[in-house]
């Protein structure tokens, strides 16, 4: 699957410092190979059917903000605040722009809009949002709604934050796309189908950043359960493992993800796929494949394997491993996935 747009963040996030602070990044979709940073009838051709003009962004957080990790029975006032911040700072920067344009006052203020959380459960679960209450004390792992006043937002770290956007009908969302749930945006585009007509010639798609085949290493059951399900282009054999219970593979959660979008029918010219791999990217490395020793800039993203790696292996090597509910207490940072019109 060829012509998706492939993009390096780092340079971007550096570019955006001064109005973000080195908190998030973010940034417009790719429509027929074109940046939608806009009217939507930039993009040519198409009828613009939505309730406001300009398009929606999707962007995440950065390692520096801090664990924006969310769970129903907790409070984050780390979570809450910037996410409080995020809205504030996109609407000073919206006023701050010269325009009388009628389309432009149409939008709900960024400051009156309402962050939608999601408690995760590595799902294929996808929740549609009219007033924002629809995921309340519920658990789940993708959100799509046409309320321009809602700012959907999930929390990744290694897995995939996808989003979603449909400039015809104007409805967009995001999901969070583990490896147990690997297909769950084609749920998001079902459902969109579904409830608001959504044609998949219009739909445009951002692969966020995650954990690469880089530094993704998974054993040969799972490497199998991909091969089979997304294709065999998505497993890599590690050179010198022993075939058997010792033999280990590079995943491609990209790959797989392309080939779920490439089923579903999706114009690889309306999808961007960041480049950055969680667990090792760094500022001021621009390689094309990064290595886990690159030496360069300070971690941009948090990582589950990176961060937390080092208390499991400790844990383990003391003869007493981890069980699957203390390994989630392991402390590590999370990033909050967000879409919506700020």
């Amino acid at each position: 699957m060829a012509d998706f747009l492939n993009y390096n963040l780092s340079e971007e996030i550096e570019n955006q410092k001064r109005k973000t602070g080195g908190l998030y990044v973010c940034l417009p979709f790719v429509y027929k190979g074109k940046f939608l940073n806009d009217a939507v009838d930039s993009a040519g051709e198409i009828e613009n059917t939505a309730s406001v003009k300009k398009n929606p962004v999707w962007g995440m957080s950065l390692l520096k903000a801090g664990s924006m990790r969310f769970r129903w029975n907790e409070t984050n006032e780390s979570r809450k605040n910037f996410l409080a911040e995020l809205c504030t700072d996109a609407a000073t920067h919206e006023s701050s722009k010269e325009s009388s344009s009628d389309e432009l006052s149409s939008l709900p203020s960024a400051q009156n809009l309402t962050p939608v959380s999601l408690e995760l459960i590595h799902s294929k679960t996808v929740y549609l949002l009219t007033d924002g209450t629809e995921t309340f004390e519920r658990q789940g792992d993708g959100m799509i709604t046409k309320n321009p006043a809602l700012l959907p937002v999930v929390t990744v770290a290694d897995c995939v934050p996808i989003y979603f956007y449909d400039v015809r009908t104007g409805c967009f969302g995001l999901v969070h796309s583990g490896w147990k749930g690997t297909g769950i945006i084609a749920s998001a585009i079902e459902l969109a189908r579904k409830t608001f007509g959504t044609r998949v010639e219009d739909v445009c798609v951002a692969i966020g950043p995650h954990i690469g085949e880089c530094c993704y290493t998974v054993d040969a059951g799972r490497a199998q359960h991909f091969a089979k399900n997304f294709g065999p282009d998505c497993v890599t054999r590690i050179p010198g493992t022993i075939p058997g219970s010792d033999e280990k593979f590079s995943l491609s959660l990209t790959k797989a993800n392309l080939a779920v979008l490439n089923k579903c029918g999706v114009n690889p010219e309306n999808i961007i796929v960041c480049a950055d791999c969680t667990c090792c990217a760094r500022f001021g490395d621009t390689t094309k494949c990064r290595s886990k020793n690159a030496a360069s800039g300070d971690f941009i993203y948090g990582s589950f394997r990176r961060q937390a790696a080092p208390v499991i292996e400790k844990q383990t090597s003391s003869g007493n491993p981890l069980a699957p509910d203390d390994v989630s207490k392991v402390p590590f940072t999370v990033q909050a996935a967000f879409c919506g019109y700020l």
